[in-house]
């Protein structure tokens, strides 16, 4: 029974993320994790949610926990590939601030 909560919840958030419902779509992956703490998927499309809501610290956990799974895992090496320069931005932007309080 659970292994179907698991994907329902996973399918009924691609459905959600197609239609660029990324709120409805963390809180079903949310679901599913519940039931699958490992679940490459969810982890996947949780990610793809954040970054539609320009959450992209909050996507780069979500992909660096998938890939701690399966390193291998294409996909998410991909979106991996693709949060890195905003991840570094962010760092940069945030290291600016900083100097400029402190320095």
């Amino acid at each position: 029974m659970v292994e179907l909560k698991v994907k329902l919840y996973n399918n009924l958030a691609h459905c959600q993320l197609q239609y660029d419902e990324y709120e409805a779509t963390i809180e079903l992956c949310n679901k599913a994790l519940k039931f699958d703490p490992v679940n490459i998927k969810a982890l996947y499309r949780k990610c793809s949610a954040h970054s539609g809501l320009h959450m992209y610290e909050d996507a780069w956990t979500d992909i660096q926990s998938a890939l701690r799974i399966d390193p291998n895992d294409k996909a998410a090496q991909l979106k991996a590939n693709s949060l890195k320069p905003k991840i570094e931005k962010i760092n940069k932007d945030y290291t600016t601030v900083i100097k400029k309080m402190f320095g």
